[in-house]
């Protein structure tokens, strides 16, 4: 060197070779842990995913069978091979255990019907604890053949896939036989099954209703309602059950009311909340009563919001029918008596015939039409009588149907003017005499006489 000094260096290869891989192997090591956070969001987003795709299928692998049940063997998949031939209760298919999803929270706004020691209340946030009107279903399970010896106990803890279709099957049924209080509870299983029953009452059209008395034969009677199979005691929680059904139910189109209690005021409640429904298009409508003398005005106006609808209307009175039947109404079969006519539980009397005379009358001048006509009366319907043909004529009746306890249903031969030329089948049923036919009904291809004692019930 220019001064005289020299220097050296120590190259430590190895040091240096170290550092290298040690860098290297930290970048590495980076890299494969950033791939590793990348896969896990990646494998749990496509978790997420496959779960919302596996219930959007609605494939149920956990359903339990046993010897109880009301599903039929031909909606599941290999139940042959599981040896497993008889019926299973709705209320074994699904558990808590079982579901392949988790509860929902209980959301304020589900109704449910719970019950106490003296009264039953339909409250939307309470928990569901129903029981059945009456016993029959008891009855009948009781009655029902038991088919669990020729199962193997093994099969009844045998896992069962349902396809789609025979989910929907099942909670159809489950709609179908249950009280509308038990399929409120169903819907608390979890959401798969809220949403598949709830999808399934989208397609109800049927609505039951019935007042009946609570404790009957006891002096403290009251009267109570059985609404869809549910029995209620009071008329607000009637009143919440039923509108819970129609907020459910895309249509109802068939009505049927059993009136066991003389009080109209009840009746009114309940039917004026289907007359202000807009989604209650009726076709048909269904009226049993338990007492005579007791006129349902409330009917008539349901009738008339559903004139233009209405196909079929079964066993109402002839006052309630004058109060509505106008030239909108043609129906398919149409039922008709004249006990609410009845004044002191008179069945015959001049006062009562003569108000007949005068509803069937109305009844022919008011342009309804019914090709069916099916009319019950303890005694005094003259077919003979220009009333009654005109009425026949004017209404266009190709059918009828008369049950008569008693008496002649043609006492006399008609004028030749009189006869009923679109008249094609006639029905007389009671202990009557047999008429002739041939002139009041020429064109008659049909007719039918059965002689039966309707009051004694037995057939002469």
């Amino acid at each position: 060197m220019a001064d005289g000094k020299s220097y050296s260096i120590d190259f430590d290869g190895e040091r240096l070779l170290n550092s290298l891989s040690i860098q290297t192997l930290h970048i590495i090591l980076t890299v494969f842990g950033s791939l590793l956070v990348a896969t896990g969001i990646v494998l749990t987003i496509g978790r997420f995913f496959y779960v919302k795709k596996v219930e959007k299928k609605r494939r149920v692998e956990i359903l339990r069978f046993r010897d109880d049940a009301i599903i039929e063997p031909r909606m599941c998949v290999k139940v042959a091979e599981i040896g497993l031939k008889q019926q299973m209760h709705w209320k074994e298919f699904f558990t808590r255990d079982s579901m392949p999803f988790d509860y929902p929270p209980k959301e304020n706004n589900q109704p449910s019907v719970s019950l106490s020691a003296d009264h039953v209340t339909w409250d939307p946030s309470a928990d569901v604890t129903v029981t059945r009107a009456s016993k029959e279903d008891e009855n009948t399970n009781s009655t029902r053949t038991d088919m669990s010896e020729y199962v193997d106990a093994a099969s009844t803890s045998s896992m069962v896939q349902l396809t789609e279709d025979a989910v929907e099957e099942v909670m159809r049924r489950v709609v179908k036989v249950s009280t509308i209080g038990e399929v409120v509870k169903t819907t608390r299983v979890n959401s798969f099954v809220r949403d598949s029953i709830l999808r399934v009452m989208k397609n109800n059209t049927n609505l039951d209703l019935k007042l009946k008395w609570l404790n009957n034969g006891s002096m403290d009677r009251k009267p109570g309602f059985v609404i869809q199979g549910t029995e209620l005691k009071s008329l607000e929680d009637a009143i919440s059950c039923v509108r819970f059904i129609l907020k459910h139910s895309r249509r109802i189109e068939t009505v049927t009311i059993s009136m066991g209690v003389p009080d109209a005021s009840l009746l009114d409640a309940l039917v004026t909340v289907l007359i202000d429904a807009e989604n209650v298009r009726l076709r048909e409508l269904h009226m049993h009563r338990s007492y005579t003398s007791r006129s349902f005005l409330i009917i008539s106006k349901l009738i008339e919001k559903n004139a233009a609808s209405l196909k079929v209307i079964g066993k109402i009175g002839l006052s309630e029918a004058c109060a509505c039947m106008d030239s909108r109404i043609n129906l398919e079969r149409f039922s008709l008596h004249n006990f609410d006519l009845v004044k002191h539980g008179a069945l015959e009397s001049d006062a009562l015939s003569a108000e007949t005379t005068l509803c069937i009358e109305k009844l022919g001048s008011s342009g309804a039409v019914f090709k069916h006509l099916s009319y019950t009366t303890h005694s005094g319907f003259d077919l003979s009588k220009s009333v009654t043909t005109s009425m026949l004529v004017a209404c266009k009746v190709e059918s009828l149907r008369l049950t008569m306890s008693k008496g002649a249903p043609i006492p006399r031969r008609a004028h030749p003017n009189c006869s009923v030329q679109n008249l094609i089948t006639l029905e007389l049923i009671g202990d009557l005499i047999t008429p002739d036919v041939s002139e009041l009904f020429p064109n008659l291809k049909h007719f039918y006489f059965q002689r039966q004692d309707l009051i004694h019930g037995t057939k002469n």
